[in-house]
């Protein structure tokens, strides 16, 4: 009875879709901005150098609102 996150797209792989999924609020409830989202392929992969293969698209707000919160603090 873990929770997990909503899958918010399964198809191709289009960087167009994903940079448009990775921002906005956050589908878990709450005010807050998506951070981004994690794409993993639909069976699982291995890297020889790198492992397993599951990247993160970081959502453009929310890497700016990081950048923000650094050069305040």
């Amino acid at each position: 009875n873990v929770p997990t996150v909503p899958v918010l797209y399964e198809g191709l792989f289009d960087i167009d879709v994903i940079a448009e999924l990775a921002d906005g609020p956050t589908t878990l409830g709450g005010n807050h901005i998506r951070e981004g989202v994690v794409i993993r392929p639909t069976h699982e992969q291995y890297h020889p150098e790198l492992g397993r293969v599951i990247l993160k698209r970081i959502g453009d707000s929310y890497e700016c609102k990081q950048y923000e919160w650094s050069d305040s603090h």
